[in-house]
């Protein structure tokens, strides 16, 4: 569930035609997507790709994957050809959308109502942190969870971009990071590239 609403939360990351803070960034983002997701004119499986092409156009337009791909792959970026970076960053983006987009569809029908808190920003020079925390009630039996959310911008052609977030003390970059390079220990580039395709279209990896 953590990383569910973590989702909803970074894919709302926007901006707009004035300059936003990054806390602004974060609270108006979060604003428009669970408007995105709760639409009663894209409800219903019937509905289920254009609500997904309309959070995705929203990732993408607003949300550095250049970087946080980057420092994924840590110091391995360097070592591969710009055409395999691209690849990498395409299917890193994949990865993300096939893991949570199904967890944000249930969400929705889980009826959870998302009230987020912004507790502090501090910023230098163009780089942010925003901290948050994040309340989930659920509708049918009240139960009330409370997360931690710190997310880190940084200031990219006049907008404020997220390019990794923490999760009660887990960051996700660190996350994939540890993942990517404990199969780059074993395996070549390639096969990472090869490893992330299976697991967006639901394969195993180790098949």
């Amino acid at each position: 569930m953590r990383y569910l609403i973590t989702l909803i939360l970074l894919l709302g990351i926007h901006a707009s035609a004035a300059p936003k803070s990054p806390s602004d960034v974060v609270q108006d983002g979060t604003r428009e997507v669970l408007e995105a997701l709760t639409d009663p004119a894209r409800q219903g499986d019937e509905h289920k790709a254009e609500r997904r092409k309309s959070v995705r156009h929203t990732v993408d337009v607003y949300f550095d994957w250049d970087e946080m791909a980057k420092r994924c792959l840590g110091r391995h970026w360097q070592l591969q050809t710009i055409e395999d970076q691209r690849t990498f960053v395409d299917l890193f983006g994949q990865l993300l959308e096939a893991s949570y987009m199904d967890s944000l569809d249930g969400y929705n029908r889980d009826r959870t109502d998302v009230t987020i808190r912004m507790i502090g920003e501090k910023s230098r020079d163009d780089k942010a942190l925003v901290t948050t925390l994040v309340d989930m009630v659920e509708r049918d039996t009240q139960k009330k969870t409370t997360i931690s959310i710190d997310y880190s911008l940084h200031l990219k052609g006049g907008n404020w971009q997220v390019y990794d977030i923490k999760v009660e003390g887990v960051r996700l970059v660190s996350n994939y990071r540890d993942q990517f390079s404990s199969i780059l220990e074993r395996r070549s580039f390639q096969e990472l590239l090869e490893n992330i395709e299976k697991r967006v279209h639901g394969l195993d990896p180790n098949d």
